[in-house]
């Protein structure tokens, strides 16, 4: 399906009519005083600030430094494969550097976006004059189908040159199998079409043990050569604040991005640096694994106590089975205009939700939300039941 040119993924009608005691259920923060990161292993970052404040590297200049994290062996690449890896500021950088350098490479994108996905890649697009199509994924309880024979059918009859996955899908806490997304690969790397799989959310698996980093998709992205795998362990233990991103991708398609970021984005900063080192230093490895399950554990008693909550309810809690946000719908939603529901819950309620069809999910006679699971649990509860009030 072609995306509308009108299609609007702005918020600003409801931000603008926030108050301090609003209640954020599909925020993007988790609050403070809960899920704390250790100041032990911050402050080796930090400590020589003082004498390093001036400090600064471009991304192009950290060759021996991701030399030093394949040598830790916690990425599963040769010292071959050193140039197939990237550092950059954040995910929301990394992603607009590859699609500018791959619109670069085939001079007019043409894409499909796997839905729900990361409003910010249709505003890239858009800015790259770029020909956007979408694709919602089906959820069948915990399952998440990919529109397979849909995505391929497309590429052939529209010359499709870029896909763009979120894993998990955007907001939803839910994955495709990993066969359909082998599948996926195999059909873009055939039809020489770019695939980019946004991993920025993922690795926080509820029920499978989770490593520092995904050997599979690192393994995929090697294999194939338009493979683009954008991720970021920042967001899975709540280090927003001095954030990076790793992307993996053919070494070609690195370089560009490199030479891009100097003057796009600039540098990242020595504690940016310094911050990933410790987070990937093999002292590390098993504090930032542990945390990353306990981080885990807390989302999940947070699902289970919403679900109970609005069991036998107008308000349904989707499955979830990964990371810290899973969606919600309210039945027979009377509003045709999903953002005219948002504005009425919050006027009536001070509880601010975010339509999912900004992120390209629609689902009829339903308004579907997102619901942050890294809230603390009174907050959550509170905004819940004055939904439930409302409604039910």
């Amino acid at each position: 399906m072609k995306l509308s040119t009108s299609f609007d993924t702005s918020i600003n009608r409801l931000l603008a009519l926030q108050n301090e005691n609003t209640l954020f259920l599909s925020t993007w923060n988790k609050g403070t005083d809960h899920l704390e990161f250790s100041d032990a292993v911050i402050w080796p970052a930090v400590k020589q600030y003082s004498k390093l404040k001036n400090e600064y590297f471009f991304s192009d200049e950290l060759s021996e430094f991701k030399r030093s994290l394949v040598l830790n062996g916690v990425f599963p690449l040769s010292d071959s494969e050193l140039d197939c890896i990237g550092i950059f500021s954040n995910g929301t950088s990394a992603a607009m550097l590859a699609l500018m350098s791959i619109k670069e490479i085939v001079s007019s994108l043409r894409a499909i976006l796997i839905a729900p996905t990361y409003f910010t890649y249709v505003k890239i697009l858009r800015d790259l004059d770029s020909d956007i199509y979408y694709y919602p994924i089906k959820f069948k309880g915990s399952l998440a189908q990919l529109p397979i024979d849909n995505i391929r059918e497309c590429l052939a009859c529209r010359k499709i040159n870029l896909v763009v996955l979120t894993i998990p899908l955007f907001g939803s806490g839910l994955s495709p199998e990993k066969e359909c997304v082998e599948e996926l690969c195999a059909i873009c790397e055939n039809a020489h079409c770019y695939l980019l799989i946004d991993y920025l959310y993922g690795g926080m698996e509820w029920f499978k043990r989770n490593t520092i980093e995904n050997e599979w998709l690192w393994g995929l992205c090697l294999k194939h050569a338009y493979i683009i795998f954008v991720e970021s362990m920042c967001k899975r233990v709540f280090l927003n604040g001095i954030k990076s991103a790793i992307v993996g991708a053919s070494a070609d398609l690195i370089r560009q991005m490199e030479i891009k970021s100097v003057h796009l984005t600039g540098s990242l900063s020595y504690v940016q640096v310094e911050m990933l080192r410790e987070l990937y230093s093999d002292g590390n490895t098993a504090f930032i694994e542990s945390l990353i399950e306990k981080n885990i554990g807390y989302f999940h008693q947070n699902f289970e106590v919403l679900e109970t909550l609005c069991r036998n309810t107008p308000v349904h809690i989707l499955p979830c089975t990964e990371g810290y946000f899973c969606l919600a719908e309210i039945l027979n939603s009377s509003d045709k205009d999903n953002m005219e529901t948002a504005i009425k819950i919050l006027k009536r309620t001070n509880v601010m939700t975010i339509p999912h069809d900004r992120y390209l999910y629609f689902t009829p006679q339903k308004y579907t939300f997102r619901i942050n699971l890294s809230v603390q649990k009174d907050t959550l509860l509170v905004g819940m039941r004055e939904l439930l009030q409302l409604y039910f």
